[in-house]
């Protein structure tokens, strides 16, 4: 493989964006367990953005000469100055084994993010085999009762797709014409409630662009595994827009839809190949997902929902947690 010195800097910046965005999100979530999904969606979102930022703003204040040597916030022959030189050593003794891991993963996770944009195209054979399937009229009479709750979508509602080829149960696929993809045998199993609930959720996803960047942050995910920290930080986001997905969808459906995500979990797993490559759109299955969701949405039917507040007892577990990946991201930092 070439010489890959110049994604060394890049290597470091995202092992350490990893280690301390996931720190303080992770630390977060468990102090503030009321936090509104959509600041968590932000929180989250940090770590994944941040090593393109950085590289892309070092590079730059290279380029225009504002900075033109390594380490530059060292005063020369100060204590200062000794340390970051070692830390720089350290940095890049770590970014030469992981730099063309970067590179693989790289590759790997541009292609997957191809294909399951492909994909997305092909979960049906067009739109007359989906008009005759079964059960396309109560979603169309479903559809047209939730336009009002969905304004912003008025000119460009998605066309739902049923078809026997949508692996799971429900999810927004597509870039800048997006679909809602819906399972024919997912579809069978919901009463007119259920699927109201599940159809407002996916709503929400594309009226928040969610379809767009969950593609996004899957193919950065997939691209930064060589952190050790990507698919952690990605579950957090995930986690935070289906929830701020479930928000949008309406508090008067919260039992219908914890009753479509209990259901959905029936289908997960059955195309397990299309489902891995479909995952740049389709939600998180993780046990520990559906639960926190669907725990959130009884809470909510049942009014328990309060104000952020801190959790003592969460409190000392989350800030050493922060501490321990505070540290593993300080010893691999390099500016250099």
């Amino acid at each position: 493989m070439t010489n890959l010195t110049a994604v060394h800097p890049f290597v470091i910046y995202a092992v350490v964006s990893m280690a301390l965005g996931g720190a303080l999100g992770w630390a977060a979530t468990k102090a503030f367990p009321s936090l509104p999904p959509s600041s968590r969606k932000l929180l989250w979102a940090v770590p994944l953005v941040a090593p393109f930022a950085l590289y892309g703003g070092v590079q730059a204040a290279y380029g225009l000469g504002l900075v033109a040597s390594c380490p530059p916030l060292a005063v020369p022959g100060s204590w200062a100055e000794s340390h970051l030189v070692t830390l720089c050593a350290i940095g890049t003794a770590l970014a030469r084994p992981l730099a063309p891991l970067f590179v693989l993963a790289l590759l790997a996770g541009s292609l997957k993010a191809a294909v399951s944009l492909w994909l997305a195209t092909r979960l049906d054979n067009g739109d007359r085999a989906s008009r005759q399937r079964a059960g396309v009229q109560r979603v169309d009479a479903a559809l047209r009762a939730l336009e009002s709750e969905f304004p912003a979508l008025k000119t460009r509602l998605p066309r739902v797709v049923v078809s026997p080829r949508v692996p799971g149960g429900a999810f927004a696929a597509g870039l800048f014409r997006p679909v809602i993809a819906l399972s024919e045998s997912y579809l069978e199993t919901l009463d007119d409630e259920e699927l109201a609930a599940v159809l407002a959720h996916e709503l929400a996803h594309v009226e928040a662009g969610d379809n767009w960047k969950k593609w996004l942050a899957v193919t950065v995910r997939d691209a930064l595994v060589f952190t050790g920290f990507s698919f952690a930080v990605y579950r957090g986001f995930d986690q935070s827009m289906e929830e701020a997905a479930d928000e949008r969808a309406g508090a008067h459906r919260s039992l219908a839809l914890a009753g479509g995500i209990v259901k959905a979990c029936r289908f997960r797993g059955a195309g397990r190949v299309r489902e891995a490559v479909l995952d740049n759109f389709a939600p998180s299955a993780s046990a520990s997902s559906v639960t926190a969701r669907v725990r959130r949405l009884l809470d909510a039917a049942g009014g328990h929902t309060g104000p952020c507040r801190l959790a003592p007892a969460r409190a000392p577990g989350a800030a050493a947690g922060f501490l321990v990946l505070a540290v593993i991201g300080l010893v691999s930092l390099s500016i250099c």
